[in-house]
């Protein structure tokens, strides 16, 4: 069995990063990763599909273990969320898991 493992992804949002403290990102967001950026050449995930266009139909599974997106945005989460599902569609990846993380404590 194969497994193509993402991790740590933390993508932001431009628009997000604009609203004032309370509403957007609490501090500094410290990613480069923007999910507005949609071409291959800016978007990580979105490069997977060129990078490993050799291995289509040979992964069996797509992993990512978590910090889909920066503090848990929920819209960034869902649109990181997406894309992997997109990659795993042009890779012929049958099952695609994620471990999202928590924004609260969890026991």
């Amino acid at each position: 069995m194969k497994f193509l493992i993402i991790s740590d992804v933390h993508a932001i949002s431009e628009e997000l990063s604009k609203l004032p403290d309370g509403h957007g990102y609490h501090g500094e967001d410290g990613s480069g990763f923007r999910i507005e950026h949609r071409t291959k050449s800016s978007n990580r995930i979105l490069a997977l599909g060129d990078c490993l266009n050799d291995q289509a139909g040979q992964i069996d599974v797509l992993v990512c273990l978590g910090d889909f997106a920066h503090q848990a945005k929920k819209l960034v989460l869902l649109q990181v969320w997406h894309d992997l599902h997109e990659v795993a569609q042009r890779l012929k990846i049958p099952m695609v898991i994620g471990i999202r993380e928590c924004p609260t404590f969890c026991v």
